[in-house]
């Protein structure tokens, strides 16, 4: 689920971070004279390929329509997979798309709330409309607490829970039910 909280940003940004490390590295441009995304206006931002391309992979994947074709067209795969390879009704759990998707899901939500207008702001259902909702910047030093501490609230609530429900009652093969 991490690998897919973090996929539409690693999607998004590889390129431009690969285009920096070659500026740097291969062209010897010194960090401080490479463009600052987030301070340069739309037009001039525009005008860099690289950042266009950004631009459009950061639509990809952070459109809630994107995610979802992808996550019903996994679970077709998954269905396939396991009725024609495991002979397993298509009805069962491992049937179902992956859970673990959901992590994209999640960053989307999240990120739609905390993009200002200035820096991303996230276009959740392009390519069908594009609607994009001005939050606060997640860079906001309240909002990043607050970010960081529902975060660590969250993976003790689960830690907990799996904790208690490895005590549970367990079926006739000893598995915990």
């Amino acid at each position: 689920m991490a690998f897919w909280g973090v996929l539409p940003d690693l999607f998004s940004f590889t390129p431009a971070i690969i285009w920096i490390l070659w500026q740097m590295v291969i062209q010897g441009t010194s960090f401080a004279d490479i463009p600052r995304l987030e301070r340069l206006p739309l037009e001039v931002r525009n005008s860099f390929l690289i950042f266009r391309l950004t631009n459009t992979l950061y639509h990809i994947s952070h459109s809630i329509v994107i995610f979802s074709a992808v996550f019903l067209v996994a679970g077709g795969f998954r269905r396939l997979r396991y009725r024609y390879r495991q002979q397993a009704p298509a009805t069962t759990v491992q049937g179902t798309p992956y859970g673990e998707m959901a992590g994209w899901l999640i960053h989307i939500v999240m990120d739609i709330p905390t993009h200002a207008k200035e820096f991303y702001p996230t276009p959740f259902l392009w390519p069908l409309l594009d609607l994009k909702l001005y939050g606060i910047s997640w860079a906001t030093p309240w909002v990043m607490v607050l970010n960081y501490s529902t975060l660590v609230g969250l993976f003790v609530a689960l830690r907990l829970m799996g904790n208690h429900r490895g005590q549970g009652e367990k079926d006739s093969r000893g598995q915990v039910l």
